[in-house]
C-alpha cells in the first residue's frame, strides 16, 4: 500500500531530541522494510523514505503568515494525498487536514500529547466516517467522548539498536532521565534516592519553558554533590549507557503523561522502572516484574530498595514484545488493513 505520513513542522530525522520525529522516523523505516511505499510531508530539510518528500515550514506567528502557510499545507495535501491509500498524520491541527477529509481518504490522527473533548469534537466535525484517532495509551483517552473511531497503539523504541545490560554498574546508582521541571518530578527522585541512601544521576535538559530554570536553581542545584549528580543532556549512545548501567530508573511524574518514552527505553536496556501511579506508567510496566507502580514517596523508597530482585531479562523481553519496531509495525499495519477493508 501507499501511505502519506505527515510529521510535525520539525525536520526528520531529528537532529537532536525530537520525540515525535523519532516515532515518525521509526514508523517510516518499519513500513518501508515491510514493502510499503511511504511519502513524507514534514519540516523543510527532511530526508524521506522510499516515496516523495514534501517540505513545509512553521508560520512566523502573524495572522497573514499563518493563513498563508495553512493554505500551502492544504494545497500540498490535496496534491499528494490523491494517490495514497492512507494519510497518517502526527501534525495534530485538524483544520489543516480538511482537504484529505473532503477527498474521503482514510485519515489517521496519531496524537502524542494530551487531547481534549473539544479536539475530539473538531475531529468529528471534519470527518465523514473516514477519520480515526490513535492514542499512545488508554489513560490518554480517559473521559473522552466516543464520537470518532479510537484505538491505542503504544509508541516504540529501536530495540535492535539498544544494547541490553545484563547487570548494573559496580558503582551502583539510580537514574532519572527527562525534562527537568516540576511536572516530571526530578526533585521527587532526589528526595526518594536520598532516603533510600542510593546515589542518583540526573540526565536531561533544562529548556526555556516557563519556570524550568527557576525550578532547577531552587529544587535541583542545591542537592547536587557526591550523592546526586547532574550529567546534562545525552545523545543516543550516552543514553543507552546511562540507563543500562543504572540499578533502576525513577519516573516520579506529577502529571498525566500520555506515554513517556524513557520507560520502554529503560526496559530495552534491561533496567526496571519505578514510578508514580500517574498517566500511562501503570500500563507500560508490569508491577513486580519490570518495575513498580507506587502511590507515594514511602512506596518508592521501599521499591527502590527491592529493585535488585527484579529480572533484567524480563525487562528486555517486555520491551521486545510490546515496544519494538516489529510490534509497532504490526499494530499500525493491522489498523491500515481494517481501514481499507471498510472502504
Amino acid at each position: 500500500m501507499r501511505v502519506l505520513v505527515i510529521g510535525t513542522q520539525a525536520r526528520i530525522p531529528a537532529l537532536l531530541y525530537g520525540g515525535i520525529e523519532r516515532i515518525v522516523q521509526l514508523l517510516g523505516d518499519e513500513l518501508v522494510r515491510r514493502g510499503h511505499k511511504i511519502d513524507l510531508m514534514a519540516g523543510r530539510g527532511s530526508v524521506g523514505f522510499n516515496g516523495r518528500t514534501i517540505g513545509y515550514r512553521a508560520s512566523r506567528g502573524n495572522g497573514v503568515d499563518r493563513m498563508w502557510q495553512r493554505l500551502l499545507f492544504q494545497a500540498r495535501l490535496v496534491r499528494f494525498s490523491r494517490s495514497v491509500d492512507v494519510v497518517h498524520t502526527f501534525f495534530t491541527w485538524p483544520q489543516y487536514h480538511l482537504p484529505a477529509a473532503a477527498l474521503a481518504k482514510n485519515l489517521v490522527f496519531h496524537w502524542q500529547n494530551l487531547i481534549s473533548a473539544d479536539e475530539v469534537e473538531v475531529l468529528r466535525r471534519i470527518g465523514n466516517g473516514k477519520v480515526s484517532l490513535v492514542g499512545v495509551s488508554h489513560n490518554q483517552f480517559k473521559g473522552l467522548p466516543n464520537t470518532v473511531a479510537k484505538r491505542v497503539i503504544y509508541n516504540a523504541v529501536p530495540t535492535k539498536k539498544i544494547v541490553f545490560h545484563e547487570r548494573p554498574a559496580d558503582d551502583k546508582y539510580v537514574a532519572y532521565l527527562g525534562r527537568i521541571n516540576h511536572d516530571k518530578g526530578a526533585d521527587i527522585a532526589i528526595r526518594v534516592a536520598k532516603h533510600a541512601n542510593m546515589r542518583l544521576k540526573i540526565g536531561g535538559t533544562v529548556n526555556d519553558e516557563p519556570g524550568a530554570k527557576k525550578f532547577f536553581a531552587e529544587k535541583i542545584a542545591p542537592s547536587l554533590g557526591a550523592m546526586c549528580e547532574y550529567v546534562g543532556p545525552l545523545d543516543d549512545r550516552q543514553k543507552n549507557i546511562f540507563l543500562g548501567r543504572a540499578t533502576a530508573v525513577l519516573c516520579p511524574a506529577r502529571w498525566e503523561e500520555p506515554f513517556g518514552i524513557v520507560i520502554p527505553e529503560s526496559l530495552a536496556c534491561g533496567t526496571p522502572v519505578l514510578g508514580t501511579r500517574r498517566g500511562a506508567l501503570p500500563e507500560l510496566i508490569d508491577h513486580g516484574t519490570t518495575g513498580m507502580v507506587c502511590d507515594d514517596d514511602g512506596e518508592l523508597i521501599e521499591a527502590l530498595r527491592g529493585t535488585i530482585k527484579l529480572s533484567r531479562h524480563a525487562c528486555r523481553a517486555a520491551a521486545e514484545n510490546r515496544f519494538s519496531e516489529a510490534a509497532f509495525g504490526d499494530a499500525v499495519c493491522d489498523m491500515y488493513k481494517e481501514l481499507l477493508c471498510g472502504d
